[in-house]
């Protein structure tokens, strides 16, 4: 009875830890993709953007999934970017104390989608 009951601990121990690892592995594919979107953002938005750093990712309690983070190593110029549909476009939120300035690209119309970002770099690259 006692070798029954070792076996189950061991293997639901076993099932458990493959389960955080693949979830370890996608959050980091997650932040990989999403991040350079953030990243391209955040530095075509915003002036004096140097680095981008990614802390952690969070579902709100509305199901939407985001990313936290901090720009040029201050983590009080700390973030939030909210992912709706399928990749992040423009839903950022300051948490911190994020005096960004925005470029000369942003004008009356608001910020650039990353989606836009992306088709001048094509052009630009032709």
């Amino acid at each position: 009875m006692k070798k029954i009951v070792i076996i189950i601990l061991i293997t639901i121990f076993i099932i458990t830890g493959g389960w955080l690892i693949v979830k370890e592995i996608k959050e980091k594919e997650f932040i990989k993709f999403e991040g350079s979107r953030i990243e391209k953002f955040l530095k075509y938005n915003y002036a004096g953007i140097e680095t981008v750093t990614f802390i952690d990712t969070k579902v709100s309690p509305m199901g939407v999934p985001y990313i936290e983070g901090y720009v040029n190593g201050n983590k009080d110029m700390s973030f939030s970017a909210d992912i709706y549909k399928e990749h992040f476009e423009t839903a950022l939120n300051s948490t911190g104390t994020i005096p960004l300035t925005t470029t000369d690209k942003v004008v009356e119309s608001g910020f650039t989608p990353v989606s836009e970002i992306e088709k001048e770099e094509k052009v630009q690259s032709k």
